[in-house]
């Protein structure tokens, strides 16, 4: 009999595939890369989780605290992709920079890297084949970083303090050597 409530994994998988199939209807693009559709989705201002710190493994609270809500689609400013075999993409200390300009002193920012990774790993190791982490500064002040190291994702949240670029560091903090790179980026800004 139905209680009026439907909710867990099991109204999370369906919601959340809804929501990528509506994403990629709006921008075809994102058909081809899910790890945009990703990070995107986690920039998006969301329906609040009571408790949401509770049940995030690695405490990672930015992404805890609300699930993406497809009325309140932000207006993404900027994504972009990187994809290829394990050895691409990163610099040879490990990381990707790029800059972000045109910053509004004072406004709110969201910045997400997502990654996919291949699940028969993570079932036969317990771990993520790839852990990337993110660091964003502007001028030379760490304004926000994320470090987690069980989720294949990093979110950071923040307010400008001035009008200097962003420079973003994504670093690849571990990496198996296993599964190729397919890794989404998305920024969002009131």
């Amino acid at each position: 009999e139905y209680s009026g409530n439907f909710d867990g994994t099991s109204a999370a998988t369906p919601y959340t595939a809804a929501m990528a199939a509506d994403l990629m209807t709006q921008y075809p693009y994102m058909k081809r890369h899910p790890e945009v559709v990703k990070a995107y989705m986690l920039v998006q201002n969301g329906l609040t989780i009571y408790g949401g710190y509770n049940y995030d493994q690695d405490n990672n609270t930015e992404a805890a605290l609300t699930i993406p809500y497809y009325n309140n689609q932000p207006d993404v400013s900027n994504y972009t992709y990187w994809n290829g075999n394990n050895d691409c993409c990163f610099s040879g200390d490990g990381s990707i920079e790029l800059t972000e300009t045109d910053i509004q002193a004072g406004h709110r920012y969201k910045i997400a890297i997502a990654w996919l990774v291949p699940g028969n790993y993570i079932l036969q190791n317990g771990y993520l084949p790839q852990d990337i982490d993110i660091d964003v500064y502007q001028g030379n002040t760490l304004v926000a970083y994320s470090i987690s190291g069980t989720n294949p994702f990093e979110m950071v949240d923040f307010t400008t303090q001035s009008s200097q670029d962003l420079r973003i560091v994504i670093k690849r903090f571990s990496n198996s050597g296993y599964g190729k790179v397919a890794l989404g980026y998305a920024m969002w800004h009131n």
